[in-house]
């Protein structure tokens, strides 16, 4: 009797993890199923599950398969983030106005060129009236590039966490603890922190490029 209900426990176990289709099938049919299942990820031992996660190619595999949806087959969002990126280059642009003045500015100071030293105070201030506004409007136009992508990858994971009954899988196996958490946490960790590493890499290089060019044209 005992076996009799250990077997009727592992096929009730099955049916949650199945796509609905093994309901159909007869008693035999389904004990049959059961004993061809593959050994579950919970299986495999705590290093094992570390050296996968620790995986380069397959944190790479997983990152593009979350991050490059959104921008493959949203329009408006390529349009978005072109225009985060313009902003980017502006912001980068006026960086470099400011090295050029305040090297002006220190040279009309140490050789006391009164009317030059009014003219880059003059232009000192017009660069400060232009930057501080467009560094603000630059962080606020990339968090709600951010917010964008959170908030579609939110309503896709929705759809398929709530789909073919996927939660009842996920809480069958135990594979991942409070998924709903992480769909309200990670996603903005996840959203944000790739937003922020993308602009501020691409930002960085592009400052490299500007200031060693400026290196250049003053080497002796």
């Amino acid at each position: 009797h005992e076996e009799k209900q250990k077997v009727v426990l592992k096929l009730d176990r099955f049916d949650m993890k199945s796509d609905g289709h093994v309901e159909n099938l007869e008693p035999c049919e389904r004990i049959q199923k059961l004993s061809e299942m593959e050994v579950e990820p919970n299986a495999l031992s705590h290093e094992e599950k570390q050296k996968k996660r620790q995986n380069i190619s397959r944190i790479w595999f997983l990152f593009k398969r979350l991050a490059i949806p959104y921008w493959k087959f949203n329009a408006s969002a390529r349009w978005f983030l072109i225009f985060v990126v313009f902003l980017a280059l502006l912001k980068s642009a006026v960086s470099v106005a400011f090295s050029y003045t305040a090297r002006d500015f220190w040279n009309a100071l140490s050789v006391k060129d009164l009317p030059e030293f009014k003219l880059k105070s003059l232009q000192y201030f017009i660069l400060i009236c232009v930057a501080v506004p467009l560094v603000v409007y630059y962080s606020f136009k990339r968090d709600v590039l951010s917010m964008k992508w959170r908030q579609w990858l939110t309503d896709t994971l929705l759809h398929s966490f709530f789909s073919n009954r996927s939660y009842y899988r996920l809480e069958s196996t135990n594979s991942v603890d409070n998924p709903d958490q992480r769909i309200a946490d990670d996603i903005n960790s996840f959203t944000r922190t790739s937003v922020l590493l993308a602009l501020n890499l691409l930002q960085s290089i592009i400052d490299l490029i500007s200031f060693s060019i400026i290196l250049i044209s003053i080497y002796p």
